[in-house]
């Protein structure tokens, strides 16, 4: 990893960024909230924080169910297509993301970069056991609190409304998405269920999927085409992808730099999703028209 960081310093350093901010960068392909908390390790605050921003947009695992149901059922025979583009583009976008901030927010003079290179070893089986048990054991602890919990909550918000217990249309869970679904018409994902469904998202990214699964009501693979159209549902992925961290990140983001930044990443990465799927669902709309 200390050499990859030496290599990618001149790449990253256009951002504003040492190399070694490459290694929070890569660890939140896993998970975004390891990947902040590894931030700790850059020398500079400006790094630091700049890092903190940019992180998110890096495709951790919770979006990958997202990607490869909704890339199932509207472009069969092309998944990974669809799915290696959408890790290509958080790349991108947070690459220009972070040139506007090194001449904005975080002008300030770069740093050096030093680094030592450790020698090459080995892993021994032990370490790697030990660490994938770790790892395995922290998502079951999540998937059966966090994400089972959110489930209940959608269940109930989905047949309950304040006269008892009532179809779907007319329950909590549909005023709701009614309420916030006006934001999404220039998206081309309006209804009250894709709406809903994000704002679950926002406890953990991988409940998107489960809530779809309850509001729908059935197969996605099947209901998911009546639904979206193609560039619709390609709007409704880059979204997805840009679109305000979940909950555990904000918290961890509140805990290491406090709630003014906690704040500015949740406003801005919800506007700049907005706009960049907003680009895309109504310039592809006019592409179609003129082809």
């Amino acid at each position: 990893m200390a050499r990859v960081a030496f290599l990618m310093d001149k790449i990253i350093r256009k951002m504003g960024l040492s190399g070694k901010a490459f290694i929070p960068l890569i660890i939140s392909f896993g998970c975004n909230v390891p990947g902040l908390m590894s931030t700790r390790t850059l020398e500079s605050e400006k790094d630091r924080k700049m890092t903190a921003l940019l992180l998110p947009f890096m495709s951790c695992n919770a979006r990958l169910p997202i990607y490869l149901v909704m890339a199932g059922a509207l472009f069969r025979g092309h998944e990974a297509l669809i799915v290696a583009s959408l890790y290509a583009l958080g790349v991108v976008v947070a690459f220009f993301v972070g040139i506007l901030f090194k001449n904005t927010i975080f002008k300030k003079d770069d740093e050096p970069f030093i680094i030592e290179l450790p020698e090459y070893k080995l892993p021994e089986l032990k370490s790697l056991a030990v660490h994938t048990w770790e790892k395995g054991k922290g998502f079951l602890k999540k998937a059966g609190t966090i994400i089972f919990s959110v489930s209940i909550i959608v269940w109930i918000l989905s047949n309950f409304n304040f006269s008892g217990m009532t179809e779907i249309n007319k329950s909590f869970i549909a005023y709701i998405g009614r309420f916030i679904s006006p934001i999404f018409i220039p998206l081309g994902f309006a209804s009250w269920q894709n709406s809903a469904s994000l704002l679950t998202g926002i406890m953990a990214k991988e409940v998107v999927v489960g809530t779809m699964g309850v509001i729908y009501g059935g197969n996605l693979t099947k209901v998911l085409p009546t639904v979206f159209t193609p560039i619709s549902a390609i709007s409704f992925l880059i979204f997805v992808l840009l679109y305000t961290p979940c909950i555990s990140l904000i918290a961890t983001m509140k805990k290491e730099y406090g709630w003014k930044m906690a704040s500015f990443s949740v406003a801005y990465q919800l506007v700049l999703a907005w706009l960049v799927s907003f680009i895309v669902y109504n310039g592809g709309n006019l592409i179609l028209k003129i082809f």
